[in-house]
């Protein structure tokens, strides 16, 4: 999740309507660009611990 530039310290606890949605449409958006990277849905082989993709990292 990619905090909001409006957003300050208690948005742990501020869930009005606004907010709510503006999560799920981020959460909506995240799942979309990860889907459109078919690679990262395969399974890793068994050496790999663990695999992260972070769809908000810029790649170079």
């Amino acid at each position: 999740y990619q905090e909001k530039d409006y957003e300050r310290d208690f948005k742990d606890y501020e869930f009005s309507g606004t907010s709510m949605r503006d999560h799920w449409a981020s959460g909506f958006e995240d799942t979309v660009k990860t889907l459109r990277h078919p690679q990262w849905l395969v399974k890793p082989d068994k050496s790999a611990a663990i695999v992260v993709h972070d769809v908000h990292r810029i790649e170079d």
